[in-house]
């Protein structure tokens, strides 16, 4: 039997650098769900923003750049892989493109206001991302590492405006994420965003 694929429905599908869950064979078990159940769908590679991460773990920057773009690269390949052997048309998202978004600079300005001007935000940001980075705790290292966080949180909450989705579209993740969570739904600064979530586990 043949699934009802929701019109205009948009799945956006993060691809993390550096962690081993995203073998070939899993990317490829999340990209044909998405393909199943959706009627776009974009792999997210956030390349510019793990530069931070890798900065924080005490790398140099152009050291860090290089891991940061051969990473990107190999999870590249396997999306395109995906499509040449499925002839699908999934694309993929890196962030020079976003760089130059005036839509995603305006979020990325609105989360970095909402940082300083928020204590409960700053506080569950740095928690997160001492959480999930495996970065040192000091003030400074967290400072560098949560720029990946706010960048990732601001695709997201331009995502619907920059691949003009009539729809939300939906954030596939493979775990629970909390803060992404709270900020979706509006807990730190009232604003509900047009982003919703799903956890997959393949």
């Amino acid at each position: 039997t043949s699934m009802i694929i929701a019109p205009n429905s948009t799945a956006i599908v993060g691809l993390s650098l550096g962690n081993k869950l995203f073998s070939e064979t899993y990317i490829h078990r999340l990209l044909a769900y998405c393909e199943n159940n959706f009627e776009r769908t974009i792999a997210m590679i956030p390349d510019l923003p793990y530069i931070h991460t890798l900065l924080a773990r005490g790398k140099e920057v152009t050291k860090a750049r290089t891991k940061a773009r051969s990473n990107a690269n190999s999870l590249a390949n396997r999306v395109t892989r995906y499509n040449q052997k499925q002839s699908t048309d999934i694309q993929v998202q890196r962030w020079k493109e976003l760089d130059e978004s005036p839509i995603y600079q305006v979020q990325l300005d609105t989360i970095t206001q909402l940082l300083e001007s928020n204590s409960t935000f700053e506080e569950a940001v740095n928690q997160a991302t001492s959480q999930v980075q495996r970065v040192k705790t000091d003030e400074k290292s967290i400072r560098q590492a949560r720029q990946y966080l706010l960048k990732e949180l601001a695709y997201l909450a331009s995502a619907k405006d920059i691949h003009k989705s009539h729809e939300n579209p939906t954030y596939i993740y493979h775990k629970h994420w909390s803060i992404f969570d709270r900020w979706r739904l509006g807990d730190f600064d009232n604003k509900v965003k047009s982003i919703e979530f799903q956890v997959l586990e393949v």
